[in-house]
């Protein structure tokens, strides 16, 4: 095997939106929702029922032969955190999904993923 060429990653732990209401979203899965079709749509559809923008979208899972979840982080413009309670309902009756967690914009317009390191 060769050597690997890491490429930048421009993803960070915090969306700035002026004017918005940038929630994070913790979603893990278990270890099965790797190799199942259209997990990443169900959990994308919740937010397009609440017709709420994705402002920042990822998604980690371990290498083979490492313990650990699946986990994506979703952070949308929300209206306020009745939304995100009912959207963290619709997302834990997703198959496969063990845990769902948020977190309220630590400021106006300004929302940190508070798990990821």
């Amino acid at each position: 095997m060769g050597s690997v060429n890491f490429e930048p990653y421009f993803m960070g732990r915090l969306v700035v939106a002026e004017g918005g209401n940038p929630f994070f979203f913790d979603v893990v899965l278990s270890r099965e929702a790797v190799r199942a079709v259209g997990i990443i749509e169900e959990v994308a559809r919740v937010f397009r029922e609440e017709n709420v923008p994705i402002l920042l979208f990822k998604a980690s899972v371990p290498p083979r032969g490492v313990e650990g979840e699946v986990r994506i982080i979703v952070s949308p413009d929300l209206r306020d955190e009745k939304q995100a309670e009912r959207i963290a309902q619709k997302l834990r009756r997703i198959r496969y999904v063990s845990r769902v967690e948020y977190a309220k914009p630590i400021i106006p317009g300004v929302g940190v993923d508070a798990w990821s390191h």
